[in-house]
């Protein structure tokens, strides 16, 4: 995923750049629009996003990424219960948050559609 979003970033001409397992806790410094389950989640040094595309101008997040492993993230695991709560975070602070499943196609094309959004 990481050559996919490089390859594709190519193509913006330095607007976006790319960080790789970036934690939540650097994203989001501000906690007072989150429950204590959120911040206790986002507090967590081990909770991050896979990619984190940012605007190079300011540094602001665009959008991050999550590749989910279809047998982690099932519906009902612990791990899907951790997606909602990291879903949840993200609608509240209006970062997008884009999810792409190792089973998965059409990855490119998602992420210039997403791209060429912003």
């Amino acid at each position: 995923m990481y050559g996919l979003i490089i390859d594709v970033l190519k193509g913006y001409n330095g607007k976006y750049g790319v960080a790789i397992h970036v934690p939540l806790n650097m994203i989001i410094k501000d906690y007072s629009l989150m429950t204590e389950e959120e911040k206790n989640y986002a507090k967590n040094s081990w909770t991050h996003v896979d990619f984190l595309i940012y605007k190079t101008i300011d540094k602001s997040p665009y959008t991050a990424i999550e590749v989910d492993g279809s047998k982690y993230h099932q519906y009902g695991s612990k791990q899907a219960k951790r997606d909602i709560l990291k879903n949840s975070i993200f609608k509240k602070y209006g970062i997008l948050l884009c999810r792409f499943n190792t089973t998965g196609s059409s990855e490119k094309e998602k992420l210039i559609q997403i791209l060429n959004e912003g």
